[in-house]
């Protein structure tokens, strides 16, 4: 592992909280080595060394050395040992490929969750961006053509365009942060700024389809409205309402030093300052379709004396169409699973199988394939038998009619 820069610029440049943190590590790793006294002569060792990131004593020729993982790479369990093998030389184990001294600090993370978290990460970028083309496509067709130039087209572009915006910085996000640890421990304020404006943009996106909610409940509900006058409160609500909330979020949680460390990416017990109008623009959001889907019955039935049940059932699938566009698709996801949790679960579960366990769950699920099959075989029985019922019963009425007729 090639050596990370341990000694400060001393011509002024600005260093880096990840350089500070090191030089600091390095400069009590020299005061170790010198504290500690040197082997007896003829024994075989490495010498001891200090590799960018950890202190490593003299070590025994043929020996392994350990350390703790260090705390400031994200991603790391510091819990955890990291190792450093002597080879029976007296060197320090170097690496194949490049030829230099390494120690191996794989053991510090866990591959599968590493694997499956970056596996998420492009996941999430693959789904903004294939969001950000069509997104982009349909804010072309409502400029391009001017037939859509309507109250309702522009609420759409605005949601359109707040939905564009945090796509893009979600990507940035994904990509420049949380696939980048150095960038989340250096915590500068670029990061940060990127995550105030991610929220904002969230937040605006929710508060845009809380306003197509509100426009449509207002159509139907009150006769006469200006849409223009409309209009003015919907610009001041989609953008102007989001970023009083995020200043209030970004004043108070900034105000907090345990709260603003790795990019704020952590979660926070301030977040519900952005997730309380979230919510309650979501649960208006629902309000207003039942309402609206009830106006809409009361009036089909009003002009249809007899109940027309097929206009009915297409103005209420007309309406639930409006599901994602009010966000309500969101009320069945209000909380994250934990995935974490499920897997260690599972885990341990594997290891503490043994033979007679597995032999034991092989034969139950031979008992349930051969329950589902003995299932399906009655099925198809009681079918045969009730096709055969049918049968005789037409031909029985189709005798007594030729009876009757013959009589």
């Amino acid at each position: 592992m090639s050596s990370l820069n341990r000694t400060l610029d001393m011509e002024g440049h600005t260093t880096t909280l990840l350089e500070t943190v090191i030089d600091a590590r390095y400069q009590l790793c020299v005061q170790l080595m010198k504290s500690v006294p040197q082997p007896p002569d003829g024994v075989v060792f490495c010498p001891r060394t200090f590799d960018g990131w950890s202190c490593w004593n003299d070590t025994l020729a043929g020996n392994t050395a350990y350390s703790p993982c260090p705390y400031f790479i994200t991603g790391f369990d510091h819990t955890r040992m990291a190792h450093k093998v002597c080879n029976e030389d007296g060197s320090w184990f170097r690496h194949p490929l490049t030829n230099n001294s390494w120690s191996n600090y794989t053991t510090c993370i866990d591959l599968d969750d590493l694997m499956m978290r970056q596996l998420i990460n492009t996941i999430y970028i693959a789904g903004y961006s294939v969001s950000l083309i069509a997104l982009a496509i349909s804010l072309v067709i409502f400029f391009h053509f001017r037939t859509l130039q309507c109250t309702r087209i522009r609420l759409h572009k605005n949601l359109f365009l707040s939905f564009i915006l945090n796509n893009i910085l979600w990507i940035a996000w994904y990509l420049e942060v949380a696939g980048k640890p150095e960038t989340v421990f250096e915590n500068k304020t670029g990061c940060q700024v990127l995550h105030i404006f991610l929220h904002y943009f969230m937040v605006a996106n929710y508060c845009w389809m809380f306003s197509e909610g509100l426009y449509l409940h207002t159509l139907l509900v009150v006769a006469f409205v200006s849409e223009e006058r409309l209009m003015k409160w919907f610009y001041l609500l989609g953008w102007g309402a989001p970023g009083l909330i995020v200043t209030v979020y970004a004043a108070i949680r900034g105000s907090s030093s345990s709260d603003t460390k790795h990019c704020w990416i952590d979660e926070s017990h301030y977040t519900l300052i952005l997730s309380t109008p979230v919510c309650i623009s979501i649960l208006a959001n629902l309000v207003f379709l039942i309402n609206i889907v009830r106006v809409l019955v009361t009036k089909l039935r009003a002009n249809h004396v007899p109940a027309d049940t097929n206009g009915t059932r297409k103005a209420v699938r007309a309406t639930l169409i409006l599901i994602p566009l009010l966000g309500l698709h969101y009320v069945l996801m209000p909380f994250r699973c934990k995935m974490r949790r499920k897997r260690r679960k599972k885990r341990r579960r594997r290891r503490k199988m043994t033979k007679r366990t597995r032999r034991n769950m092989g034969k139950k699920r031979k008992r349930r394939r051969t329950r589902r099959r003995r299932r399906r075989t009655r099925r198809r029985r009681r079918r045969r038998r009730r096709r055969r019922r049918r049968r005789r019963r037409r031909r029985r009425r189709r005798r007594r009619r030729r009876r009757i007729l013959s009589n």
